[in-house]
This record gives C-alpha cells, sequence and structure tokens, in this order.
C-alpha cells in the first residue's frame, strides 16, 4: 500500500466506489493505465477483490475483502488528524 493511489481508492470504497468509471469521477488528474495498475495491486495485496457482473458489455465491480475492511478505523482516524491539523487542502 505504499503508492500513492492506494489509500485514495480504499478510501473511495469505503465511501462506495465500486467500478473503474466510479474511481475516475472522483479523481479526474488518474490515469486509467494508473487506476488500473493500482487495482491489481490491491487485489494481488488481498485488500480488494474483483467481480465480473456483466460479460456483454464486459462490467466489473471491485469489493474490499475483509483484510481491506479492517483498515477502516486506520483510514477514519488518519481523516481526523488531517483535519485536526488543517492538512486537508
Amino acid at each position: 500500500m505504499s503508492k500513492k493511489w492506494a489509500v485514495f481508492l480504499l478510501k473511495d470504497m469505503f465511501l462506495g466506489s465500486r467500478r473503474f468509471n466510479d474511481f475516475l469521477e472522483v479523481h479526474h488528474n488518474l490515469s486509467n493505465r494508473v487506476l488500473s495498475d493500482q487495482l491489481k495491486g490491491l487485489e494481488k495485496h488481498g485488500y480488494i477483490k474483483k467481480k465480473i457482473v456483466s460479460m456483454t458489455p464486459l462490467r466489473a465491480e471491485y469489493e474490499l475483502t475483509e483484510l481491506g475492511r479492517g483498515l477502516n478505523k486506520m483510514l477514519y482516524e488518519k481523516l481526523m488528524w488531517t483535519i485536526k491539523f488543517g492538512l486537508i487542502y
């Protein structure tokens, strides 16, 4: 999870993002390639899993695994810390 976008994508998943385009709508400066690489990395390390929901057209959704859901409290505390010290721009 050392990549820049990993924490943002996990946070987005806690807030309801599930599909590739959901993430792109939130992060306009995130390229398709970087997003794809980040999602593959999160899946490889067991934080998320990809589920095919339609074959024609091909549509996939991502969901948090138990390991990924376990990060909820840590991500919340990090957000509260950044708000408390005015580090959100």
